[in-house]
């Protein structure tokens, strides 16, 4: 009878290589006694590979030793696959079949012979590893390493197709709904965000309210139903339409343009340069604390605190003082260059009133008065209408009358008369008190007067140069 293996006693002690293991098998019930060595075991490990089967707990295999060292190729763990063959870890789902789906590493033939597919993290071990990809010319396309990834081809995101550009991306659908190109810090706040409807916005806090702006920098905004703006520069912003803005300036006024940190407070206005202000219809250009018009409309302010603080519309002021603040009157259409001080203007112009000059003025050439002719037969002038003035067809008694006059001024009168003139020079003083008498029918006198006191119709100082034929 047969020992039960129960019966055998326990032995103790190292195993060596007369160690036995006794068995029968009994494939044709012939009952063969079968013994095993641990040596005959060593010799059969590697049939165990011509059979499948399964692994039902973890496995793991340990360098303790370090006996993988050396070389590729030497003292190294290593797996050959043929090219007909295929290295496939499935994953869980796969309740351990291998399969052809959800695998987590599949090396081998599939829909691209000797491919690697991996399904999950593929890392990059802390000792500076490198995972390169090359063609099947030998020749690297991509490389990622510890010091970065480089791309050595084409490259096509979200494509069905060829490649048309070194990086080609191209988006999911049409809309804004939808992003083209998208990217984020590390807070997930958007840095650049490109809209498959063509909507873009660049910088950090950059938005972008509608497809047709064009909006660059951090905090750069164009708001509400701003539309067909350019919005460039930190702290940039608008909610208007048809603007430029490029700095910081801020504007809600349509048709606007703003160069540097201006503001804007009326439409079709212009601003450049720091700090500059404008109302509608008007344009600052200043350096530093910049130009101002903070009020009236219609201005043109030009120079470094050139400002139109008033009411006044259809000014313009230029101020070369520096950054002296130079500021304008409150007369509408007018003006003003300053140049030796902030509150004088040194030139001033104002429309339909009296302009001035304060700076001495040198001319090259001729300055003259425009010669006024009047035939009203009287010895009426308005001075307004020249500093020189003929009077025709004169004759009978006259009554000399001025207006506008001008105090300092110098007047000319040529008489053309026609007859006897005798004439009445109210507010004249002769020399010698003794006023002149006309030289008659078919002669021409020259009468001068120098304006003394503008009050009234003038007070003059007189002298003729008679009977000019």
């Amino acid at each position: 009878m047969a020992v039960r293996f129960s019966d055998f006693s326990t032995r103790t002690g190292t195993l060596d290589a007369s160690t036995r293991i006794v068995g029968y098998d009994d494939p044709a019930g012939t009952k063969t006694n079968v013994e095993f060595s641990l040596a005959t075991l060593a010799d059969n490990v590697p049939n165990i590979y011509n059979s499948d089967g399964n692994i039902l707990a973890t496995r793991i295999i340990n360098d303790r030793a370090g006996g993988f060292t050396g070389t590729i190729g030497n003292n190294a763990l290593i797996m050959n696959v043929r090219p007909s063959g295929a290295i496939i870890v499935a994953g869980y789902q796969n309740n351990g079949d291998p399969g052809t789906t959800n695998n987590c590493v599949r090396w081998g033939p599939g829909t691209a012979a000797g491919g690697v597919n991996v399904r999950g993290n593929l890392a990059l071990s802390g000792g500076g590893g490198a995972i390169n990809l090359t063609n099947s010319g030998g020749g690297q396309y991509l490389t990622m390493a510890q010091t970065g990834t480089t791309i050595n081809t084409s490259v096509g995101v979200g494509l069905t197709s060829g490649v048309s550009a070194q990086l080609h991306v191209k988006g999911a659908g049409a809309t804004f709904a939808t992003t083209t190109f998208q990217v984020e810090n590390s807070n997930g706040d958007d840095l650049i965000n490109i809209r498959d409807s063509g909507r873009f916005a660049i910088g950090l806090g950059a938005y972008n309210a509608n497809d047709d702006n064009v909006v660059f920098g951090n905090n750069a905004q164009a708001n509400g139903s701003a539309n067909n703006n350019v919005v460039i520069g930190h702290n940039a912003t608008t909610t208007a339409s048809n603007s430029i803005i490029v700095g910081g300036g801020t504007t809600n006024n349509d048709n606007t343009i703003i160069l540097g940190s201006g503001y804007i407070n009326g439409d079709e206005a212009i601003a450049i340069g720091n700090s500059s202000r404008s109302n509608l219809g008007s344009v600052s250009i200043g350096h530093d604390s910049g130009a101002e018009n903070n009020n009236g409309n219609y201005n043109l302010c030009l120079g470094t605190r050139a400002k139109n603080t008033t009411n006044a519309n259809n000014v313009i002021v230029l101020n070369a003082t520096g950054s002296t603040t130079a500021t304008s009157g409150t007369t509408d259409d007018t003006f003003s260059v300053f140049m030796s001080s902030n509150i004088t203007p040194d030139f001033k112009v104002v429309g339909g009133g009296e302009s001035t000059l304060n700076t001495s003025l040198k001319i090259t050439g001729q300055a003259y008065t425009e010669l006024h002719n009047t035939t009203n037969a009287t010895l009426t002038v308005n001075w307004n209408d020249g500093n020189i003035q003929e009077l025709t067809s004169l004759t009978g008694s006259l009554t000399f009358t001025a207006s506008n006059p001008k105090a300092g001024a110098t007047y000319i009168l040529t008489l053309a008369q026609t007859g006897t003139v005798t004439p009445t020079w109210t507010g004249v003083k002769w020399p010698a008190a003794t006023a002149p008498t006309l030289s008659g029918s078919g002669k021409t006198d020259v009468i001068t007067l120098i304006c003394y006191d503008a009050t009234g119709a003038g007070l003059y100082y007189g002298a003729a140069t008679l009977d000019l034929a």
